[in-house]
């Protein structure tokens, strides 16, 4: 019985997400804004569950079904690289028509 309240309450859970998801565009609920404070402490959870291998396969695959990010670090790290790839073409011939009068 036990197990399967805690069952239950993880689906609430992952359903919030998901309306949060829906709501905001992405699963990184903070845990700093007093209207999401509770559910941001379970995304945290379960990433620290995750990091210890004691999250079932099961919630795992439904986590990742919603674009879950399991390391914030590791996401923020490859938006940055990105965004830096992106730019340098634009920022070397900023430089050029800026320093060097360059076209």
């Amino acid at each position: 019985k036990k197990q399967r309240s805690e069952k239950s309450s993880w689906e609430r859970r992952f359903e919030e997400l998901c309306a949060f998801k829906a709501q905001n565009g992405h699963c990184n609920v903070s845990t700093l804004d007093a209207h999401t404070k509770s559910l941001g402490k379970w995304v945290s959870r379960q990433r620290g569950f995750y990091k210890r291998n004691t999250l079932s396969s099961n919630h795992i695959q439904q986590l990742n079904s919603v674009g879950f990010i399991w390391d914030l670090l590791e996401q923020a790290k490859r938006v940055i690289q990105e965004e830096y790839l992106e730019l340098k073409p634009h920022t070397a011939t900023q430089f050029r028509r800026l320093y060097l009068g360059s076209p």
